[in-house]
């Protein structure tokens, strides 16, 4: 949850795009509107990218649907869009990354608020 908060910060901090990539068990925080130029972790001052199902998150593992892509990004305003920089669907399961299978972590619509469910 707070890794997605804070690409939502910086967007809005910045005023450039900002975002999250989900691929397989790993995720990454990207700027510049590209998935494939990742942010700086400021605690490791290294590339932010967190694998699950290893070492402290041995057993988590995640899956991402944000309008049917595995990205979500905030714009400079901070709302959030999918991988395509279209507007989050309605429905909640179309717009939420699966911890574990039963935990949802869900990004509201609009205002880009992160909710654990």
């Amino acid at each position: 949850r707070s890794d997605i908060q804070y690409a939502q910060s910086l967007a809005m901090m910045i005023r450039q795009s900002r975002g999250v990539t989900f691929s397989g068990n790993t995720y990454t925080v990207f700027e510049n509107g590209s998935t494939s130029d990742p942010a700086v972790d400021p605690a490791t001052r290294q590339e932010y990218t967190v694998t699950m199902d290893s070492g402290d998150y041995a057993g988590v593992t995640i899956s991402a649907n944000f309008g049917g892509t595995s990205v979500v990004q905030f714009d400079r305003e901070g709302t959030p869009t999918d991988g395509n920089g279209s507007a989050l669907p309605s429905a909640e399961s179309s717009r939420r990354v699966t911890v574990g299978g039963d935990v949802y972590v869900v990004v509201a619509q609009n205002t880009g608020r992160v909710a654990v469910q």
